[in-house]
């Protein structure tokens, strides 16, 4: 119940959710434009290198002075998704981010994924200050969810780390050298939902006629990890996904071999696939917004002409109907999660 104004005194207005007039104006003046450092495209600020971008001329962005020496910014998340970027544009010189998100360097994040588990370099990072003089002192802000007591299969990506590290699976080497290869050298990429490294290899690996000297590695962690509804992307999902796109006419890499790993959780399946050199890296440097889309208008004018009457898709599911596909996906919602189901009854 809202509280009444005193006798004699005026009800304050409601606070208005209006844009003002001055902030919208300005917005219009915004453009998106490449980072002049890494080359990725974005609106006001780049995620990675945490500086502004497309600014209007006459406008001036800021520079914070914090009541602190420094700002210790602890995230877990993807770069355009952490709103602790925002600090770092504003405070350069005081805020440091600390990212349990990613292996990939970057001299505007320092990095916490030790060979002991990310929590064990953190203390040490986040105590060892300089000293200057005795007011000086460190913030630290947790932008990451206190998730440290969920099982280890809801958090997959620590799983992964627990269970290789930087280090290529032996069993993923053992299967290429059946195939008459050798891996020369490896490189972790990235972890996430899957550990994903790079691998170069002499002699090369022999498929349908071709050789092959580099190929990329992905051991999938959620068919055993994170949320039940993954649990079927597994590598036979995986190869069988990219046969039908290649049927289709879709450029897709082609799938060398599979095989499975033995990890913190249980066996995990793995993919060698071919490595496609391309000039875009993920969401980092991508392309230009009208040949993007003229791509996506390609591939999907392929998928949708190409007929799967009569085609054995397995072990693919295929749905008739969107209502079948819901309760498909109803049957993977585990019993406990008393959120998830009415929000599939939503659509019905």
């Amino acid at each position: 119940m809202a509280a009444l104004p005193a006798d004699g005194a005026e009800a304050e207005p409601e606070p208005s959710l209006d844009v003002p007039a001055a902030l919208a104006a300005e917005l219009t003046g915004w453009r998106r434009e490449a980072c002049p450092s890494c080359g990725a495209s974005a609106m006001f600020y780049c995620p990675y290198c945490c500086a502004p971008l497309g600014v209007p001329e006459g406008i001036t962005v800021p520079r914070a002075r914090l009541p602190f020496a420094r700002c210790d910014i602890i995230f877990d998340d993807a770069p355009k998704k952490a709103t602790s970027i925002h600090a770092k544009v504003l405070a350069p010189d005081q805020v440091r981010l600390i990212d349990l998100f990613t292996q990939d360097a970057n001299s505007n994040r320092t990095l916490s994924r030790p060979s002991g588990g990310p929590q064990a370099e953190l203390g040490s990072q986040a105590s060892g200050l300089q000293g200057g003089d005795d007011k000086e002192a460190a913030a630290v802000i947790r932008e990451i969810p206190e998730c440290d007591d969920a099982p280890l299969c809801a958090r997959i990506g620590e799983a992964l780390d627990q269970s290789f590290g930087s280090s290529l699976p032996p069993e993923v080497e053992v299967l290429l050298s059946a195939r008459g290869s050798h891996v020369s050298s490896s490189r972790h990429l990235k972890t996430s939902f899957h550990a994903t490294f790079f691998v170069e290899m002499d002699p090369p690996l022999l498929d349908s006629g071709a050789s092959f000297c580099r190929a990329v590695v992905q051991v999938l962690g959620v068919e055993l990890g994170d949320k039940s509804l993954f649990g079927s992307v597994q590598a036979s999902t995986l190869t069988r996904s990219m046969e039908l796109a290649s049927m289709a006419g879709v450029r897709v890499p082609k799938v060398f071999a599979t095989g499975r790993c033995a990890s913190l959780l249980g066996p995990l399946d793995f993919v060698v696939e071919e490595f496609i050199d391309t000039q875009t890296i993920e969401d980092k440097v991508k392309a230009p917004k009208d040949d993007w889309q003229r791509i996506v208008r390609d591939v999907e004018s392929k998928l949708r002409g190409h007929s799967l009457t009569g085609v054995d898709v397995s072990p693919l599911p295929h749905f008739g109907s969107l209502s079948t596909f819901l309760q498909w996906l109803m049957t993977l919602v585990p019993l406990w999660d008393e959120s998830l189901t009415p929000t599939y009854g939503q659509f019905r």
